[in-house]
């Protein structure tokens, strides 16, 4: 449900600074629209490595005492 709701984010994002103009000015400077790209690209990164270190986190901590399906797998 979140990763939807951020892709219907970005999509709103995208087509509004297209709008905007932005297209055409990352078009004509294509080292910012690299930069952009690379951002994006070391945002996710990041994001992914967060998501790995909580997954251990949340598994070295649990007090739950049950192993389900999902965690098994990971």
């Amino acid at each position: 449900m979140a990763a939807t709701f951020g892709v219907i984010v970005a999509d709103q994002i995208l087509m509004w600074t297209a709008v905007a103009g932005v297209a055409a000015v990352l078009t004509a400077w294509p080292v910012a629209f690299g930069a952009i790209q690379w951002l994006g690209a070391v945002y996710l990164a990041w994001i992914g490595f967060r998501m790995i270190t909580r997954r251990r986190a949340m598994r070295r901590f649990s007090t739950s005492g049950h192993d389900d399906t999902f965690s098994k797998r990971w």
